[in-house]
């Protein structure tokens, strides 16, 4: 039987898309085979031959405004119904609400954002998650002594400001990771092992994030993970808050309670590898490029 041939369209560096799909890849490989084009380095003919090649484009929402924003003509030739949209954040769907085409097939990466879509439009739950292979797990020992926030600081609903003021507080010092594009994974897996404690600053919405990733990504190294209840974080156990005092509060508990911190250390280590891990995302996304492929091969 051959394999359902799957087009990623996106950042190749530090992408969500990317990232998730290059860490379940090898959970698919029997069924799937992957090519990737950066969207920051790229060519019309490039795609162009990528596209016939594959039965699935992967790439996100907001592609669908860049698509017929830079390329109105080609988009007029080329058949959307093989087109899988991953949603990453409320923003993406700002950017194209109320033009759903229903050729489109939809993923989602957190239940959170269901709402957005139409009624009458089937999203598929394909969830954020991280490849523990990538990142040295190391336990602690609680002590608190460096906060850290990884992030792009440009996105609005992200409030780095929140951790720097937290910092200002407790006078803990802070380790602010982040930055447009975002930095290699390598380098963000080291950067886990210098700081004690990883801060979700998120507007605190649950929609405010889909993800996001770097709690996941801190959890598997072994650093614990505190924040605001958005997203797939919402369901990692441990302390939640919606303000800046509610944070300092937790924060301060947490630097004289190092038996605490080790011990939300473990519990989320665990639900995370148990939830949130390559191997278990990838049955998801096996489903949903699955449902993809069938749906465009039916109306071809």
């Amino acid at each position: 039987m051959s394999k359902t041939k799957v087009l990623a369209f996106g950042e190749t560096v530090g992408g969500s898309v990317s990232i998730v799909t290059r860490s379940i890849e090898k959970y698919l490989k029997d069924d799937f085979e992957f090519r990737y084009i950066d969207w920051h380095n790229w060519t019309l003919d490039q795609f162009r031959r990528e596209y016939d090649w594959c039965d699935v484009v992967l790439t996100c929402l907001s592609s669908h405004a860049l698509w017929f924003r830079f390329e109105p003509e080609f988009c007029q030739k080329i058949d959307f119904k093989k087109f899988l949209l991953m949603t990453h954040s409320t923003d993406e769907h700002a950017t194209v609400r109320g033009v759903y085409n229903r050729l489109f097939s939809y993923g989602q990466a957190c239940k959170c954002d269901f709402d957005m879509f139409p009624s009458d439009v089937t999203v598929h739950f394909m969830p954020n998650g991280v490849d523990p292979d990538n990142f040295l797990y190391r336990p602690r020992d609680g002590t608190l002594k460096t906060l850290g926030w990884v992030g792009r600081p440009s996105c609005h609903t992200k409030q780095p400001e929140w951790a720097k003021e937290i910092s200002k507080i407790t006078g803990i010092p802070l380790d602010l990771k982040g930055g447009d594009p975002v930095k290699p994974l390598s380098h963000i897996s080291a950067w886990y092992q210098t700081v004690d404690l990883i801060l979700v600053t998120a507007v605190p919405e649950w929609t405010s994030e889909t993800g996001p990733l770097p709690p996941f990504e801190a959890i598997v190294s072994g650093i614990p993970a505190i924040g605001t209840p958005v997203g797939n974080f919402r369901d990692i156990p441990g302390p939640k808050f919606t303000t800046v005092e509610e944070a300092v509060a937790i924060v301060n508990d947490l630097r004289e309670n190092p038996e605490r911190m080790r011990a939300i250390a473990l519990e989320q280590y665990n639900y995370v590898m148990s939830h949130n891990v390559s191997s278990v995302i990838a049955d998801y996304w096996r489903k949903s490029l699955k449902a993809a492929h069938l749906r465009s091969s039916f109306q071809n």
